[in-house]
């Protein structure tokens, strides 16, 4: 199995800066309506199967969550349907400089 790029939430926002990048937070809407990362679409963990079709194959998708746990398994989950570029945010946007 590929190994996931893992990108450092403390060099997050340097990386999505300096990459074109479409970004996924996996958090439930709630959660998101919190606050979010501007430009970021939300598609929950449990609604991923249902709209993976609809997301870009041709740019690096970089899913992120509260903590990297709901990233990590929607990261494997792209992955394992066809998603060749991807990477998630280990410790989350809880661990971010935002």
């Amino acid at each position: 199995m590929t190994q996931i790029k893992s990108i450092p939430a403390d060099e997050a926002m340097d990386y999505l800066s300096e990459n074109d990048c479409f970004l996924l937070d996996v958090r439930d809407p709630m959660e998101f309506e919190s606050g979010h990362l501007e430009g970021a679409v939300n598609l929950p963990l449990l609604s991923l199967h249902l709209k993976v079709h609809d997301l870009p194959l041709e740019k690096e998708i970089v899913v992120y969550c509260a903590h990297g746990v709901r990233s990590a398994k929607a990261a494997h989950y792209l992955m394992g349907n066809g998603f060749n570029k991807v990477a998630h945010i280990s410790g989350g946007i809880e661990e971010m400089n935002v």
